[in-house]
């Protein structure tokens, strides 16, 4: 018998403990993000957090630490960690904070004035349809110009100033022979960016300020622009101006090789440029769940990479040349997307793994992925609120987790087919092997959407409003025609810069399969796999961060049972907290808002038992706006519902905003009314065809009526016509008048009611209300001195965007309170008690008493 023998260094290599892998890159991103979200929101509401604070508590942190490091390790990484979130607070506080005296910001006000200002063109004009329907806005919209501009002088009338800062200038109608870098000097009206007015919405101007711009510019004609001198030639300038020539020539390739519906999303596949889709085209991608394969992203920029690498295995390089061309590819998808930042941070994180593995230094992809999150953050620190940004960041730590977790998924069942097919004499064929790949890669696209779509659906939530499982399937079905779209629009791009003619040959079969993509966005935007989301807790939130965390940090060798413990309380989780039934109904007091649409009316209601009604919904100036402003409010109510809404009267400022409503959120009833009724009103005729289309019911009001959502709650009609009146010319006099009663408080809302409509309400008793949205949006004319002693109103809300007659009208209703809402949306609150609280929207985006006007 043979005697084995053993190594000794072999017998105690298992006895070797490997180092624990680290990642301090993540942890340092993670720290200095919290120094940022903790100066963002201490810097917004106290006046003692101030740069020189920071400053101090940074210099008395790293002494501290300097000092403990040697004696006292653990406090001293405490304090280590207070220096680094310290830095990411003084950073950005710095560039969000602190505006030198002579910027622009410092020249301009809230309102619109006036200006003569030389400045440089920082990139190239962005030309922008307008696509509003007829009734969506009272003023016939038009055509813009948008580019960025770095303004230089100020001219006004006695003295010229040099001033400084980005400015967003727009040019009514086409503008052409400006280019990047040229001087130009422009005559229109300067103001600043407000902040967001209702909680919820698209906040823009935090938007633009995180590119540096704060203040607008408008300029009514094209002739008010005039280039006084070209762009310098050196370095920079021909860099921008080459890329410039670069993107204008790939648009005017798609334009003249593939119609204008597939023109626009290969800009927007390509160039990241969305300006030319078509709002519907827009909305089925989003309600769909596509919107991230329409949005240029860490996506594309993998997609093109690998064609890149692809083209160099054709020609026959080596691992070197596969990675130089595939890091290529994604330098060239970056700078066509002019530097977006869920396309740098793409492009960060390939540029490390790709450096990984040309110097055979191992690099960890967390660890990676926390140096690209940091030096995002460096570069723009308000990146960490873009959300762009925190769903690319989150969808790779989304990815990472799924092939942690289910490797065996991804690994097991492709070697268990090839061993069985070693294992049989009959090899499989080529078509056989395709097609289990096939296979494979939908299996593999469908698990990774699915964790996706549930890791980032918070993030969706709370940002667009809509929870939308359409896009699991739809993305599987999509991607694949994606991969195939790309480089069918790269080629065409590129063979189209010499010959449009045979570029067309490689445009026509992209048509189809960019058609076939928008007819699936078409196709699962409608259906029951999305809905308005009733809100989310905050401690559902926490715990759902808690999970999540535990999801990607918990070690590989974590058991199944534990795995599965998790992921389920993860979607538990999610569905108690997005759920398409409504929380209100656990908020037992009623509240309305009146919000900020400028010159216009929504004031949105609900009920204790958690039913909606909304009375009007419109603006003067965009109904698609206001529209937003209440789906915002209905979710942050927790509802994602309208039980009825009110029609006061056919005025645009009063409807123009629910034919939009109606194809985002369930509506049961609306009610019309019976006064001055106009077929031929573009949006009354638009809310009739929708309301066929949707299956929504439509109902006159009749004096009297009481519309019964809540028992604890009376909504009666205190003034309404019953019939159509001949002749009309203004049905303001008819307008319908509310009346709500609940726990011995009253609200009324009049609407425009003027004239012998007034005189009629003088008639009857009033309650004496607690609550009054002002008639005619505080016109002086029907806010007189009779309405104002016949409804001896506590607070009195004014829905304009003028701010005219502020004076006279607080002196009329003197000394009750009187709130604009060019201020901000304003909330009423009643509990069951009858206590009653009113609140207006801060520009600091949040409830609060209201400020003095």
């Amino acid at each position: 018998m043979r005697k084995s023998t053993v190594n000794p260094l072999e017998q105690n290599e298992g006895a070797i403990r490997k180092p624990t892998p680290r990642s301090p890159a993540l942890v340092v991103v993670i720290l200095f993000a919290c120094g940022i979200a903790l100066d963002r929101f201490f810097s917004s509401r106290f006046d003692f957090w101030r740069w020189e604070l920071l400053v101090f508590l940074e210099l008395l942190l790293l002494i501290g630490w300097l000092i403990l490091q040697r004696f006292q390790s653990q406090l001293a990484l405490i304090l280590l960690c207070g220096v680094i979130s310290i830095c990411g607070s003084i950073w950005h506080h710095w560039f969000w904070e602190l505006i030198p005296p002579n910027h622009i910001r410092n020249f301009a006000g809230e309102e619109a004035t006036p200006v003569r200002l030389e400045a440089i063109v920082v990139s190239e004009p962005t030309w922008k349809e307008n696509q509003l329907p007829e009734f969506a806005s009272a003023w016939p919209g038009s055509d813009r110009t948008i580019f960025p501009i770095q303004s230089e002088q100020l001219h006004l009338h006695d003295r010229t100033i040099s001033v400084s800062g980005r400015i967003r200038l727009t040019v009514s109608g086409p503008l052409n022979g400006v280019q990047t870098g040229d001087r130009i000097l422009v005559i229109g009206k300067m103001r600043n960016l407000q902040p967001n007015r209702n909680p919820g919405t698209y906040d823009f101007a935090e938007a633009l300020r995180r590119d540096s711009v704060l203040t607008t510019l408008f300029c009514e004609h094209a002739e008010g622009v005039q280039v006084l001198k070209k762009a310098d030639i050196h370095i920079v300038s021909w860099f921008h101006r080459c890329l410039d020539t670069v993107r204008i020539r790939i648009r005017e390739v798609f334009q003249q090789t593939l119609p204008s519906e597939s023109a626009a999303m290969a800009n927007a596949l390509i160039l990241g440029d969305r300006t030319q889709l078509d709002d519907e085209v827009n909305t089925a991608f989003r309600r769909s769940g596509l919107m991230h394969l329409l949005s240029i992203s860490g996506l594309h920029v993998a997609l093109i990479g690998a064609l890149a690498g692809w083209l160099a295995c054709l020609l026959g390089g080596t691992s070197r040349s596969f990675n130089q061309f595939t890091l290529a590819g994604m330098t060239l998808a970056w700078i066509l997307a002019e530097f977006r930042p869920p396309v740098f941070r793409a492009w960060l994180l390939g540029l490390m793994l790709f450096w990984s593995w040309t110097s055979f230094r191992k690099i960890r992809t967390v660890q990676a992925l926390g140096l690209a999150g940091w030096i995002c953050l460096i570069v723009n620190p308000s990146w960490l609120f873009d959300v762009g940004t925190q769903l690319s960041f989150l969808a790779i730590v989304a990815i990472l987790g799924c092939w942690k977790w289910m490797p065996s998924l991804f690994r097991n069942q492709i070697e268990t087919k090839l061993l069985t097919s070693e294992s049989t004499s009959d090899s499989p064929s080529s078509i056989q092997r395709g097609f289990r790949h096939a296979i494979h890669f939908l299996k593999q696209t469908a698990i990774i959407s699915l964790a996706i779509t549930l890791f980032l659906l918070p993030i969706l939530t709370a940002h667009f409003h809509l929870v939308s499982l359409a896009g699991i399937p739809a993305t599987v079905l999509a991607l694949p025609l994606l991969a195939i779209a790309l480089p069918g629009l790269i080629l065409t791009a590129t063979i189209g810069f010499f010959s449009p003619a045979i570029a067309s040959l490689i445009a026509t079969p992209t048509h189809y399969i960019l058609m076939l993509m928008s007819g699936l966005a078409e196709l699962f935007s409608r259906g029951p796999l999305q809905w308005l989301p009733a809100g989310i807790n905050f401690w559902i939130v926490a715990c759902f961060c808690l999970l999540a965390g535990l999801l990607v940090f918990l070690p590989k060798q974590t058991g199944i049972p534990l795995k599965a413990g998790i992921s389920t309380s993860w979607c538990l989780l999610l569905v108690i907290g997005l759920s398409p039934f409504p929380s209100s109904i656990f908020h037992q007091s009623l509240e309305c808002r009146v919000l900020s649409v400028g010159h216009g009316n929504a004031c949105l209601m609900r009920c204790p038992n958690g039913r909606i009604i909304l009375f009007d919904a419109g603006s003067m100036e965009n109904g698609r706006f206001a529209s937003s402003a209440i789906t915002a409010s209905l979710s942050d109510l927790g509802c994602n519902r309208i039980d009825a809404i009110v029609i006061s009267h056919t005025d645009t400022d009063h409807l123009n905003a629910i034919p939009f409503l109606m194809d985002e959120i369930p509506i049961h009833t609306i009610f019309l009314n019976p006064v001055g009724l106009n077929p031929r009103h573009p949006g009354l005729a638009a809310i009739v065809e929708k309301a066929g289309e949707h299956h929504i019911n439509l109902r006159y009001l009749q004096p009297e009526d009481e519309i019964r959502l809540d028992k604890k709650v009376r909504i009666s009609t205190r003034q309404c016509g019953s019939s159509p009146l001949s002749h009309l010319t203004s049905d303001n006099e008819h307008s319908i008048v509310m009346e709500v009663e609940y726990a011995d408080r009253h609200l009324l809302f009049p609407a425009d009611v003027s004239g012998d409509g007034q005189e009629r309400l003088f008639e009857e008793t009033s309650p004496g209300y607690d609550f009054l949205v002002a008639p005619h949006h505080g016109s002086i004319k029907d806010n007189t001195l009779d309405f104002s002693k016949w409804a001896g109103a506590e607070n009195i809300v004014f829905s304009t965007g003028d701010e005219n007659g502020q004076g006279y009208l607080t002196e009329l209703y003197s000394p009750q309170q009187v709130l604009w809402t060019t201020a901000g949306a304003v909330r009423c609150r009643i509990d069951a008690q009858g206590h009653c609280t009113v609140e207006q929207w801060h520009r600091n985006q949040y409830w609060g008493i209201p400020l003095e006007n």
